[in-house]
């Protein structure tokens, strides 16, 4: 499996880090640049950050998102998450996120979400 994805959000870090010459993945101030292999602190901070990422208020932007956007956000990091997966199998390195309850209520509630927008569009445009 190609990590396309993972590269680039690693690639994306570094250059930020560059800038403030640190690393802030997961609220820890890191002074190094991440590169492969990943160590298991590197992939549990891209998966703190990515659990982040898909939490209802950082998704939402409490309510100031469009749906559009926040389904590509979506995307985005479940996609990230995936790789981030499949190279902490490949690799002996275990993703530490939020657990599964967590994640199905965050997706339960970014459904609920997207039922309660659709039904105030489809009152706007009767």
């Amino acid at each position: 499996m190609k990590l396309n994805m993972l590269e680039d959000f690693i690639q994306d870090l570094n250059d930020v880090s560059q800038i403030f010459n640190e690393l802030d993945v997961d609220n820890t101030k890191q002074h190094k640049r991440m590169k492969f292999p990943l160590t298991q602190r590197d992939v549990t901070a891209i998966g703190q950050r990515i659990a982040l990422e898909l939490s209802p208020e950082v998704l939402h932007a409490d309510g100031e998102k469009s749906v559009h956007d926040v389904l590509t956000s979506s995307w985005y990091w479940n996609q990230l998450y995936k790789e981030l997966k499949q190279y902490a199998l490949d690799n002996d390195k275990e993703v530490k996120t939020a657990s599964s309850a967590e994640r199905l209520e965050i997706a339960d509630a970014m459904l609920a979400w997207i039922d309660t927008w659709q039904k105030k569009k489809k009152q706007k445009d009767i």
